[in-house]
């Protein structure tokens, strides 16, 4: 921790008095720092005079009450802390492991970061999603996990999941199944109002009573690996049935070596219920 605390409160002070600017003009500024992280989905790095709190993203801004209310990620709960505490508060940069930090309104902080740290982070939701986070998925909200329980275990064959998926995806190049593929389908969906290359794997009936396990990931059960090679952005796996947790572990892994080259990483598990559930929301089942 640096040995001289400063707060965020005497950051705003210190720009206020040597840039002679008015309190408004200060709160102006950071209330549009914080509509553009709150419309990138920025993660955050936040740090306290007594502890690093880690990455996570900023909910409220309330210059009135001097607070600041702040998501961490994996958590629910969001943190209110007075502006008299905070002392780091931007941008978390992973593409060099020994900084993190960026400018808020000229100020500047370091906090240093190890490789656990990062994939700490990996393994709670920074880079985990729900089918809902996918734009070209969003009707799934509309379909309960109890509306389709009769439908499971999922008795359809992975060449009509490949058409599903491409018909919601509206991807028109579907691709022909064979012994060395990479992925089942590679093409853009829409994350986060843009549109960005995402890589599937897709499995069907013959995995709907039992649960997708390494062994069933290509010959070798390097089909993960292989996958994680092509310059994706999002990364799904899907089954008809349930996913065995060694396939989480072996995910995780796969995005943390991804993170640490700089590269943005999301990943998606669907097994036999949410994929029920999206192809009922699109009307194909």
């Amino acid at each position: 921790m640096p040995s001289q605390f400063k707060s965020f409160k005497s950051v705003l002070d210190d720009i206020q008095a040597q840039r002679s600017l008015t309190r408004d003009v200060v709160r102006q500024q950071c209330e549009e720092v914080w509509e553009k992280f709150r419309d990138n989905q920025e993660i955050l790095h936040f740090e306290t005079s007594d502890r690093i709190l880690g990455p996570g993203r900023l909910v409220s801004i309330d210059f009135d009450a001097a607070k600041l209310g702040i998501q961490l990620l994996g958590e629910s709960d969001v943190l209110e802390l007075s502006f008299d505490n905070v002392n780091d508060f931007g941008i978390a940069k992973y593409n060099n492991p020994e900084t993190m930090g960026e400018t808020l309104v000229g100020a500047f902080w370091e906090a240093k970061v190890t490789r656990r740290y990062l994939e700490r982070i990996v393994a709670n939701s920074y880079a985990r999603l729900s089918p809902e986070e996918i734009d070209s998925f969003q009707d799934i909200a509309r379909v309960a996990e109890s509306e389709v329980a009769e439908l499971c275990p999922l008795d359809l064959p992975e060449a009509e999941i490949k058409g599903h998926f491409c018909d919601i995806i509206g991807n028109p190049f579907a691709q022909k199944d064979w012994g060395g593929e990479t992925c089942d389908i590679f093409c853009n969906v829409r994350f986060r109002r843009r549109a960005v290359p995402a890589a599937f794997i897709l499995k069907g009936k013959s995995y709907a009573n039992r649960p997708l396990r390494i062994s069933d990931l290509g010959k070798n059960g390097d089909q993960l690996v292989r996958m994680f090679s092509l310059p994706a952005e999002v990364y799904v796996v899907q089954s008809n049935g349930p996913i065995d947790g060694a396939v989480h572990s072996q995910l995780r892994a796969q995005v943390a070596e991804k993170l640490m080259t700089n590269q943005p990483v999301y990943y998606l598990v669907m097994d036999g219920v949410q994929t029920a559930r999206l192809l009922r929301a699109f009307h194909k089942i």
